[in-house]
């Protein structure tokens, strides 16, 4: 029986093999980041659509990116929208560039 403190030895043969805890344990942090990883997709994807059809039900905000003279109702939305869009599209980026968690397929469906 090991005494209190004392380090664990793997057997030399097995260079490569990890205790069956490190292992289980990896698995699930494994798991646990894919799981995340389609959630924070799944999020950026339904930001993105709720955008949409703010811009469908109402189609004079999308036509009023074009209008040179407006408002400053007009502008102030123009204003929130067109954030919106770049924070969704900013969070893209770092997804795809920074962390390293959106594949290429996906970036360029964005």
């Amino acid at each position: 029986m090991p005494t209190p403190g004392a380090s664990r030895r793997w057997p030399r043969s097995c260079g490569s093999c990890l205790p069956p805890t490190t292992a289980s344990s990896l698995a699930l942090v494994g798991q646990t980041r894919a799981a995340l990883l389609a959630t924070a997709r799944t999020t950026l994807q339904a930001r993105l659509d709720r955008i949409s059809e703010i811009l469908i039900e109402h189609p004079d905000m999308l036509r009023a990116f074009d209008e040179e003279a407006a408002t400053i109702h007009e502008h102030e939305a123009r204003f929130h929208v067109a954030n919106m869009m770049l924070a969704v599209f900013k969070e893209a980026l770092t997804h795809y560039l920074l962390e390293d968690t959106m594949p290429d397929e996906d970036w360029h469906a964005w």
